[in-house]
């Protein structure tokens, strides 16, 4: 973070906390700045997610000065965020992920590794690791801006997409829609819970899950079905790929 702060004179720089940079306040003390390095995340949620697409967007926006009036601003600024948990989001969705640029650190450097001076060395080089960067720039324009993430970064965003709607990505891996399907509210259900916990994923509640299920397809019927020996409540127009090819 310093060496990346080292690289623009410092009135073009703010250090706005993640979970408040989008209120209108910190909006308003973007504008004339070019970078924002903000050290840490902790666990309070960002609550303006509309104002955070717009502003890593370098859309127009609102924002306002202390006992001032609002007024439109055009940030140009980028935003470099450091922390140890994950980005805490009120409102996720896919917008927000397509919009960040990852970069993980998993390597644990144990003491007798550490280099107290790499700051320091680096940032005597500072001329030379820069000057590489803008070396790339070309083509980086011509990738359209793709920063190939690693794969481990890649998959982490997906993990996060897969976590806005569990209950979509179940029905796609292990669901089909056939007129003549039909599984029990119960057993589709637990079937679901069992594979968000093989995914690590938190399940949605029966309720929530009952509803995305119907806004998954217009072919999806709720009511009752025929279950071995009873009847029962359950969906028609689908199944479990399961039970079309057991093992």
């Amino acid at each position: 973070m310093d060496l990346i702060g080292a690289a623009f004179p410092q009135e073009l720089v703010t250090n706005e906390r993640f979970h408040s940079m989008a209120k209108e306040t910190a909006k308003a003390s973007y504008v004339g700045k070019r970078l924002d390095l903000a050290r840490e995340a902790d666990s309070r949620a960002m609550r303006d997610e509309d104002g955070f697409k717009s502003l890593v967007s370098c859309e127009e926006t609102s924002g306002r000065c202390l006992y001032e009036n609002t007024k439109t601003i055009h940030p140009h600024i980028k935003f470099v965020i450091a922390s140890n948990n994950d980005l805490n989001f009120a409102h996720p969705d896919i917008a927000i992920y397509e919009r960040l640029v990852v970069i993980r650190f998993t390597q644990v450097i144990s003491e007798s590794q550490k280099d107290m001076d790499l700051e320091k060395r680096l940032l005597i080089e500072r001329d030379h690791i820069f000057s590489a960067a803008i070396d790339t720039l070309k083509d980086l324009i011509n990738s359209k801006y793709d920063f190939h993430m690693s794969k481990d970064a890649i998959a982490y965003l997906a993990h996060k997409r897969m976590e806005l709607n569990s209950s979509r990505e179940y029905l796609k891996d292990e669901t089909e829609l056939i007129e003549t399907g039909t599984v029990s509210s119960v057993k589709l259900f637990a079937s679901y819970c069992s594979w968000c916990k093989k995914n690590d994923l938190p399940p949605v509640g029966r309720n929530t899950f009952r509803s995305e299920i119907l806004a998954y397809s217009t072919q999806i019927l709720p009511g009752k079905i025929s279950d071995p020996g009873s009847i029962v409540r359950g969906y028609k127009g689908i199944r479990l790929k399961e039970e079309t090819h057991p093992p």
